[in-house]
């Protein structure tokens, strides 16, 4: 299956050049809305016009991708609140969702409307 991704963000980091750099893997979290479909399999008298692969949407922070999968992060821990992950990078993803790069039709980056995580994290204390 050949899905056509093609979307370029601000800071260059596009879906079809995905870059895995140290430097790349660095900046900070950019949020993502990710399309995709998923397996579904009948059991039952269903006619093959009948069933069709649901297509879904998902947000999250974008951790990682490379030709194999996309994985986001519902939250990001800025406090290492669980002082679980000393030796890890902040902020701390978590949440994760692992996508078969295949499953995936689209990735669009998002822009957050008033002010970057770190403002709304930094102005909540």
């Amino acid at each position: 299956m050949a899905a056509g991704i093609s979307a370029v963000a601000t800071n260059d980091l596009g879906v079809d050049n995905p870059r895995t750099s140290k430097d790349a893997q660095e900046k900070e979290k950019r949020l993502v809305e990710i399309t995709w479909k998923d397996i579904i399999q009948c059991s039952g008298w269903e006619k093959v016009g009948d069933v069709n692969a649901p297509k879904f949407i998902s947000v999250g922070w974008l951790i990682s991708r490379d030709a194999e999968q996309i994985k986001i992060a519902s939250t990001l821990d800025y406090d290492d609140a669980f002082d679980d992950a000393k030796d890890e990078a902040k902020p701390v993803p978590y949440g994760i969702t692992a996508f078969p790069a295949g499953c995936v039709s689209d990735l669009k980056f998002l822009e957050l409307a008033d002010a970057t995580v770190d403002n709304k994290v930094s102005s909540a204390r």
